[in-house]
């Protein structure tokens, strides 16, 4: 039996859980994420667990760019100093996807109510690199996985990249 993903491209992902005392261990989403790219057939290149540091998580936005295809931060997607991932990505990733911010809001609200309010998540495209991130809430990293990024990402990548270079893709 063949996989669902023979033949499809396989995408390098990393994955930066933004906390300030997570261990391998202890991160529950970043194991779930690390699990379903496993499942849907792509790579993780980079796993790492980063403290809350604005110039640390800027660095590391700058020097991921173009080395994989995508790059998830998990965590810091709150408000004020709960937000330094979000914060340095709308600083630095010039061109944002709001759908995915509102999409995935509104699919948390029909799955969690009002607590889907307190959380920013983020999209968007630096160079060829897709960039977002996501609250260190399981429910929501479900739902941004499952229904929203891990189901065309394959197909829609390169359509995002020739569109933000102004070209189609093949």
């Amino acid at each position: 039996m063949s996989s669902p993903h023979a033949g499809a491209p396989t995408l390098r992902f990393a994955l930066v859980t933004v906390h300030p005392d997570a261990t391998e261990e202890t991160d529950r989403v970043g194991g779930f994420v690390r699990q379903r790219l496993q499942r849907h057939g792509h790579k993780l290149v980079l796993y790492r667990i980063v403290p809350p540091k604005p110039a640390m998580i800027r660095e590391g936005i700058t020097k991921m760019e173009g080395r994989v295809d995508v790059v998830l931060f998990n965590g810091s997607a709150g408000i004020g100093a709960a937000g330094v991932a979000v914060d340095a990505l709308m600083e630095l990733v010039p061109d944002e996807l709001p759908g995915f911010a509102t999409l995935l809001t509104q699919l948390h609200f029909a799955e969690s109510g009002a607590a889907a309010q307190h959380y920013r998540p983020f999209a968007g495209l630096r160079g060829d690199t897709l960039y977002a991130a996501l609250p260190s809430d399981l429910t929501v990293a479900r739902l941004a996985l499952d229904q929203l990024l891990l189901p065309d990402l394959r197909d829609r990548l390169p359509t995002l990249r020739a569109a933000r270079q102004g070209t189609t893709a093949a």
